[in-house]
């Protein structure tokens, strides 16, 4: 099993006088991948005492992982870590940078993780997320990009904790806006949402003023959140060319709902 998980294909093939293909076929005739691998290790290791920093560089894989190992093996570690609940203060925050930029994905059968990007002259909005949701970031990251801007990252823990919200927005892989995630909708997700995907139109337009780029939802999604607006805080808008329009009757009622929250270098959709 240790040959198996530290040689390569190619290395195997060369020790068996074999081709890398018959090594494939033979891996997936036996149920041998890197993840199998892996957990074979973990299970050959995970009595002997070790911490999780210590399993997940003994077995080549992260702690979050580890954890997800206890949890497939029935596994109490008196080392394992315990995930932060989210608290509703926080499910207001993720579900309104969710609706935008932000995403979630399921990296495993009990733990999801997730992130949130944006180009460096917004750094202080990266920042203000990452201090919203502390107790769920790794650490900012930075990227830099042949075309445009670069790029500043934070990446949420992966957690089991998520699953609940990422059930809640995610329908058969795309984002769906429902009555239940608006439940817990304020004007701090309005604004997020807003600086993630709003755009301040022509001050001059005779009817709109803000709207909200809304491409990737369902017309019932829109349908949804346009209610949920009006029947919240009589905002009135409507929908066209892939975006949601603030009417300008409701646009200073908009903007005091907002306002609060922009950070420095969003002022301008303001």
């Amino acid at each position: 099993m240790e040959i198996l998980q530290s040689l390569t294909n190619t290395e195997l093939a060369k020790l068996n006088n074999c081709s890398i293909s018959t090594i494939k076929r033979y891996k997936k005739k036996h149920g041998i991948s890197k993840e199998n691998l892996k957990y074979q290790k973990y299970l050959e290791l995970k009595g002997c005492g070790k911490t999780n920093v210590e399993l997940s560089k003994l077995v080549g894989c992260s702690v979050a992982t580890i954890n997800n190992y206890h949890v497939k093996s029935g596994t109490t570690s008196e080392f394992s870590y315990n995930y932060p609940p989210i608290t509703r203060y926080e499910k207001t925050i993720l579900i309104g940078t969710l609706l935008g930029d932000s995403w979630l994905t399921k990296s495993s059968n009990t733990s999801y993780r997730g992130g949130f990007t944006h180009k460096l002259p917004n750094l202080d909005y990266v920042k203000y997320k990452k201090d919203l949701l502390s107790r769920h970031c790794n650490s900012l990251t930075y990227k830099k990009v042949e075309v445009g801007h670069d790029q500043a990252t934070v990446r949420l823990r992966s957690s089991p904790n998520m699953k609940e919200l990422y059930e809640e927005l995610y329908v058969d892989g795309k984002k769906k806006i429902t009555k239940g995630i608006l439940n817990y909708f304020t004007d701090l997700s309005l604004a997020l949402y807003y600086q993630d995907d709003g755009t301040k139109l022509n001050s001059k337009s005779k009817y709109y003023n803000y709207s909200i780029a809304m491409y990737d939802y369902d017309v019932e999604s829109l349908e949804t959140f346009q209610n949920f607006l009006y029947k919240k805080w009589s905002l009135e808008t409507t929908f066209s060319c892939g975006h949601l329009r603030i009417r300008a009757r409701s646009k200073k009622k908009f903007h005091a709902l907002i306002k609060p929250y922009i950070v420095p270098s969003m002022q301008y959709k303001l």
